[in-house]
């Protein structure tokens, strides 16, 4: 996980395995570096594994946070592969950009 400060919020690049990854140690690393987690704008998913992804739920629904993914990863978690063991719901929030 990566997280860079611009002047209009933080962005953080992969937002952990889960909701308790993000909350109990993406947040407190964040404070940590003295930074404010209200402060995420967006979490980017670099790639559609979920332990890249699994907290960006998290950040979205507690700090409002945008979420970007490729369209081949969305595909990816909003239509899983028969078999697949990824999580069969996820509650974010698209907006879908051309």
């Amino acid at each position: 996980m990566l997280a860079f400060t611009t002047s209009d919020g933080i962005i953080l690049f992969d937002g952990g395995q889960s909701e308790a990854e993000a909350r109990d140690y993406i947040v407190p690393g964040l404070i940590k570096l003295g930074l404010d987690p209200k402060q995420v704008k967006y979490v980017i998913g670099t790639h559609g594994h979920v332990d890249h992804f699994g907290g960006a739920e998290y950040f979205q629904r507690t700090y409002g946070a945008k979420v970007a993914l490729s369209k081949q990863d969305w595909t990816i978690f909003t239509k899983p592969a028969e078999g697949s063991q990824l999580p069969n719901t996820i509650s974010i929030s698209l907006t879908a950009r051309s």
